[in-house]
Parts: C-alpha cells; structure tokens; sequence
C-alpha cells in the first residue's frame, strides 16, 4: 500500500495478535509513533494486550502514560484491558485503582478483576467481588460465572459454589458449555464424579472442554480406565483433542502402564507438531515415560524440546532418580544449574534422596546448603 493509516496498521496489529506474534504489533506501533499518526483507542488495547502476553511491564507503563495524557484512562474498554495487563503481573492493587478510576464498571472490567484474584491465589476476594456484583444488581455473564467456580474450586467453598450453582438454575443457564465445564470441574475437585456427570449429560454441547474437565476429574481420582474410557468415546463422537486432553491422557497411561499405547500417541502427538513446541505437552511425555521406566524416550523427548523449563527438568532427574541411575539423575541437576534453572523444592527433595543413596554426603550438605 502506497499510503498506511492507523486503521491499516491497527488491523494488522490485530492480526498478529490473533496468530501470537507480539513482536510484530510493537514493530508497527513504533512505526506509527515514528511517522507522527495520532494512535486511536482500539491501536491501545492491541498494544496492552501484546504488552501482557510478552511480559513487557515497561511498554506497558508507557502506553498507560499515554493514554493518561489523552485522558482515555475512564474507557472502560481500555481501562478492562488495563485491569488484565496489571493482574498479569501481579499489581493487584494498580489493578484495583483503574477499576476504580472507570466511569462504567461493566462485567468484563469486573471479570478482569476477578479473574486477577483467582489467577493469584486471592479466591476469597474473586468470590467478594462476585457477591458485590449481586449486590449491585449486575447481570452475571456466563464468563463472570466460570471465574467464580474456578475460585470455589481453588478455595474449596463448595458451599459457595452451590449457591453460585442455585443461581445459574435460576437464570436458566446450566446448560451452558462454558458453565457446565466450569461445574464439573468444580464436582472433580471435591470427587463429586456422579454429580459432575449429570452435569456434561444435560449439555447441550459437549465441547472438548468438558469432555477435558471430566478426563481430568478420573485421572486425578485415580480412575484411570474411566479416563481412557472418556478419550475413547470422544474421538467416537468425532471431538478433536487438544494438548489437554493428551496430558490427562499419557498420566492415564502411566497409571496403567500402557507403554504401547503411551508410544502410539507419542507418534501421534509428533505428526500434529505439538511435541517439541509445548513445554507442557513436552512435560507430561517426559513424565509418562519416566513413570514407564523408559528414561531413554524421556531424554529424547527432553532433547527434542525447543526450550526446557524447571517442570521438564524435575521429570527428568527424576525418571533416572526412580531407574537407580544416581549418577545420571546428578548430572542433570549440575546442567539444570548451568542452564541459570533454578530449582524448587521438589528439585531438592529429588536430589537429597539421590545423594542419601548414592553416599554423598559433601554434595548433600553443599545442596543443604
């Protein structure tokens, strides 16, 4: 185009956001800054919403003073995606004062809040603010609803949860998908497997989530045959699984020891292209064949990822810590601490265990201390 306005670069911006290139949407902002283009609103809520995907709280400031100086900050719009940017990083309390700077206080902007709480452990204050929603009288939308059953589900209130329940019924939308799957999550948490049951039965449409949230429910419960039973009946049903769903899946595996079976997906996994690109995917392979006792599959999987983190790290020292392959499960650790990985206390509780059977004392307290 021999001539881009904000408009054009606005739409691109969105663009490389829905297809998850960030970087692209600051490329064209500092474009649209250098050629004098006066920056609309919809150009600033693409700009914090790449902002707190990539973790850039410095950008995030400086488009926050701009838009201060525009005096745009009352936009509820603006101001919900403000909300989001600030929980992402854990400013809860930033977060709280452009929600109450907002002229319009509207359900996302309360969402933003909510989920904020939930995201960072406050699941108390997630459920204040869904009462004082009531209280003001505020229509629940199905999202605001799921936000507050993942808090009851976090806190454990299932009391709580039943009377968020009672009032779904009320509105007449438990047959709501995005709802239902919140439900049976709620249910699985407490093993309340028959009732989150009922619940996917009266859905009127069984998306992959809920059938995820019942796979899920049977593998944290240890009904890893319910769980495989499940992944059955929904590849039947032509539902297409994610990377969820072959999480909870290959732990099914593990459980059973279905090695064969663990295999095949494995190869499956790898045609779609999810294995070396999905640290949680990656993870849970890692996990299921260290769980098999196939350490070799497992560093192979390891190997193959793009970037490996501290979970991918714990499996592996691990899977050769179970094998009796001390020496190795050691290794891994020196080379997690080369890679500035830092460890936590599942790391320490692998490695102490692996030098008590190793006799390595001076390495143990070097690691106590």
């Amino acid at each position: 185009m021999q001539q881009r306005d904000v408009v054009t670069r606005t739409t691109m911006m969105a663009a490389f956001l829905e297809e998850g290139d960030e970087m692209e949407v600051f490329v064209l902002l500092d474009e649209l800054k250098k050629e004098g283009i006066k920056v609309e609103r919809i150009t600033f809520l693409a700009s914090l919403q790449a902002c707190g995907t990539e973790g850039f709280i410095e950008e995030g400031l400086e488009i926050y003073a701009e838009i201060c100086r525009r005096d745009l900050h009352q936009n509820v719009c603006i101001g919900s995606s403000l909300i989001d940017l600030y929980t992402k990083f854990g400013l809860l309390i930033k977060a709280r004062e452009v929600f109450d700077r907002l002229l319009n206080q509207d359900v996302v902007s309360w969402n933003a809040r909510i989920a904020g709480y939930v995201e960072h452990d406050h699941a108390d204050k997630a459920i204040a603010c869904y009462e004082q929603i009531l209280w003001l009288e505020k229509k629940t939308s199905k999202e605001q609803t799921t936000k507050n059953y993942v808090a009851c589900g976090t806190e454990g209130f299932i009391e709580e949860g039943l009377e968020i329940y009672a009032e779904i019924c009320r509105r007449d939308l438990h047959q709501n998908v995005y709802i239902g799957s919140s439900l049976i999550d709620l249910y699985t948490k407490f093993g309340l497997l028959i009732k989150a049951r009922e619940v996917f039965d009266r859905l009127l449409n069984q998306d992959v989530v809920s059938w995820n949230a019942r796979i899920a429910g049977y593998v944290e419960h240890d009904h890893a045959d319910k769980a495989l039973a499940c992944y059955e009946q929904m590849k039947k049903e032509k539902i297409a699984p994610n990377e969820v769903t072959y999480v909870c899946v290959l732990k099914a595996y593990a459980v059973q020891g279905a090695v064969h079976m663990g295999i095949e997906l494995h190869a499956g996994i790898e045609r779609q292209g999810f294995a070396t690109r999905t640290l949680f995917l990656g993870s849970a392979l890692i996990s299921m064949y260290a769980n098999l006792f196939l350490v070799s599959k497992a560093q192979d999987v390891f190997d193959k990822l793009s970037s490996q983190d501290l979970v991918t790290w714990n499996s592996l020292i691990l899977g050769y810590a179970e094998k009796g392959l001390n020496d190795i499960a050691l290794e891994m650790y020196h080379m997690m601490l080369m890679d500035h990985v830092k460890p936590n206390i599942f790391t320490f509780t692998i490695v102490l265990s692996t030098y008590e059977k190793s006799k390595s004392l001076l390495e143990g307290k070097i690691v106590h201390s």
